[in-house]
């Protein structure tokens, strides 16, 4: 097990393959310290090794963490699966819902779900590298401290390809993604979270032309320029935001019930409050 504190599975995966050779080979974790030591204190490790092999050199340098936020995943892909809807996805992870995105169990379902998994905190890439501490990539019913780690979160991003997750855990998910069928289903229990207004109306819109964007990166430069555009809205309001000052904005903007409970939940989101 490689235990890190920046987000960057393919540098990570490149290290633990050449831990997990050594120890496969010589059965000794003196050999393991020896290789941890050096790509812990210094970014690079290096073994020996005969010409028919990988090579055994690791350098942290080689791969850019915050290349690692943007690779082998796609936004685009997911509103284009979810169009309209895509809103939806949109306020559960401004609003750091609890969402569990299932893969569907043919082979391929867990690169699928993995693939989204990693794409959904793009949604609030204005945070950075903090939002991808929601991602939990794989979870399973039958793992106590899986459980126990979704139970004790604030919020998260699940996937599993455990059909049965979503029946025998309901009352931890906010909102369940199933990929293979391209549905959205909010829980009973945070629906009041999740209406709708004009305000959302119009931002789905924006969501939708952003799958057909000239990249990922300028899909995301776009939505990032949207949440940023009500954070600053909100900031004007004064730190932290009086109670009486949000109302008086909403009601200025003509909010409903439900748009002015996603700002205050969005401003407690970002700490605002």
């Amino acid at each position: 097990v490689l235990s890190a504190t920046s987000f960057n599975p393919e540098k990570y995966r490149a290290l633990l393959r050449i831990l997990l050779d050594v120890y496969s080979e010589k059965g000794n974790v003196v050999e393991i310290l020896g290789l941890y030591l050096p790509a812990f204190t210094t970014g690079r490790c290096f073994i020996p090794r005969p010409p028919d092999k990988p090579r055994g050199e690791w350098k942290a340098a080689d791969y850019d963490d915050r290349k690692a936020l943007l690779a082998n995943c796609s936004l685009r892909e997911v509103l284009r699966s979810f169009g309209a809807e895509s809103v939806i996805l949109w306020v559960a992870v401004l609003l750091k819902k609890r969402v569990l995105v299932y893969g569907g169990d043919g082979g391929d379902g867990v690169a699928r779900m993995q693939r989204a998994v990693r794409a959904l905190p793009q949604l609030s890439f204005h945070r950075g590298p903090e939002a991808w501490h929601a991602l939990r990539p794989l979870v399973t019913c039958d793992c106590a401290d899986e459980i126990a780690d979704l139970e004790a979160a604030q919020g998260f991003i699940a996937g599993t390809v455990d059909p049965d997750f979503r029946s025998q855990h309901a009352s931890m998910i906010d909102l369940y993604v199933d990929l293979a069928a391209k549905t959205l289903s909010v829980s009973e229990h945070a629906r009041k979270d999740f209406g709708m207004g004009k305000m959302h109306k119009a931002i789905a819109a924006k969501l939708v032309a952003q799958s057909a964007a000239a990249s990922e990166s300028a899909a995301i430069k776009t939505v990032t320029q949207l949440n940023l555009s009500i954070i600053t809205k909100l900031k004007a309001l004064g730190q932290p935001i009086a109670s009486d000052a949000l109302k008086g904005f909403c009601d200025a903007q003509e909010y409903t019930k439900s748009e002015s409970r996603f700002m205050l939940n969005f401003a407690a989101g970002e700490g605002m409050l």
